[in-house]
């Protein structure tokens, strides 16, 4: 819903005046979200510059530790980027989807059910890791302490970011109002791009509901097969009919299969690169936040800080790994496949 609001995803059956907005409201945030990166860029390589002569870490933790800001950032400009250009390729997993689903699930309330399901599962990953990012990014403002672990203790006891220059003596490179301008835009664009990886998932838990649906198919052939088999000379009359059913059935399967395969090959050409991209940028920010930590040690701070860092690891940590789950719950699906040739 938020993608077809922000124009990322065309809206069918809408009117054209409507269309056109979120045409360009879309353009709107694609190229306010690349200046608001620019801006954020430019307050935060000044403040590494003053931060990397201030600390008495090796220097390739102190890099590791400013690696969050920009893969954070440029993660959600990528990932929504990539999906800008693969957005015919999704309309047509959609419209496969369905046909999929309609010729695997026969019977209308199982195919109900699993529509109801894929929708609920949809709305609770996207409201969750909307939700989960809002909270970390005003937990990483409150106090000032966005990144809290590249603060650098001055000589009046206090301390400073890259984020807070505007409380610093000197004058800020970026203006206060272009700042928070560039705030929006990086919140706002990375729960975007969570949605584009939201969507993924949940195309792989629909993927691995017709490879358990088509293994159920390949199981109840082979059963009968062997059926088949042994009660042959019971009932050789009717081995011939039996015969027909099985090879009817089986070309079915092999049918289904194909149509699977070839889904199978549009979510890689849509999402594969997407969910690599967010998989590495994801480990980036961990490791950087786990840098982080390491050169607080000697300075442990506020506890609200300790906080943050806690909960970047957990956040970053579970979308690299907890939230991609069912890609590798699908690809553990598909062996049996291999039954069938």
């Amino acid at each position: 819903m938020l993608l077809k609001v922000f124009g990322f995803i065309p809206s069918h059956g809408t009117p054209c005046c409507l269309q056109m907005c979120a045409a360009l409201n879309c353009m709107f945030h694609v190229v306010c979200g690349a200046v608001g990166f620019f801006l954020l860029s430019v307050s935060a390589i000044s403040e590494i510059v003053q931060a990397l002569t201030k600390h008495s870490h090796s220097i390739v933790i102190k890099l590791f530790s400013y690696a969050p800001f920009f893969a954070l950032y440029g993660r959600a400009y990528i990932i929504l980027l990539l999906f800008l250009f693969k957005r015919k390729i999704y309309a047509k997993i959609c419209r496969k989807t369905r046909i999929i689903a309609e010729a695997l699930f026969k019977d209308e309330i199982i195919l109900a059910k699993h529509y109801t399901q894929w929708k609920k599962v949809a709305l609770v990953l996207g409201a969750a890791t909307a939700a989960t990012h809002m909270m970390w990014e005003f937990i990483s403002y409150l106090g000032n302490i966005f990144p809290p672990t590249q603060t650098v203790t001055r000589k009046e006891n206090e301390t400073e970011t890259w984020f807070s220059s505007n409380t610093s003596s000197s004058q800020p490179l970026v203006p206060q109002p272009l700042f928070w301008f560039s705030i929006y835009f990086e919140v706002g664009l990375f729960c975007l791009s969570q949605q584009v990886v939201v969507m993924g998932v949940v195309f792989a838990i629909t993927l691995r509901a017709f490879l358990t649906q088509l293994n159920k198919s390949i199981i109840k052939l082979t059963s009968f097969n062997q059926d088949c088999a042994i009660s042959s000379k019971q009932w050789a009359a009717n081995v011939k009919p039996s015969r027909q059913e099985m090879l009817k059935q089986l070309e079915q399967i092999r049918r289904h299969q194909a149509m699977i395969r070839l889904f199978c090959d549009d979510l890689n050409a849509c999402f594969g690169f997407i969910m690599f991209v967010s998989h590495v940028l994801d480990q980036v920010c961990y490791m950087g936040y786990v840098a982080s930590v390491v050169m607080q040690l000697d300075n442990p701070g506020t506890v609200l800080a300790w906080v943050f860092r806690i909960l970047s690891l957990t956040l970053f940590s579970s979308y690299s790994g907890l939230l991609l789950m069912p890609l590798a719950r699908a690809h553990e699906t598909v062996r049996p496949l291999t039954l069938v040739h």
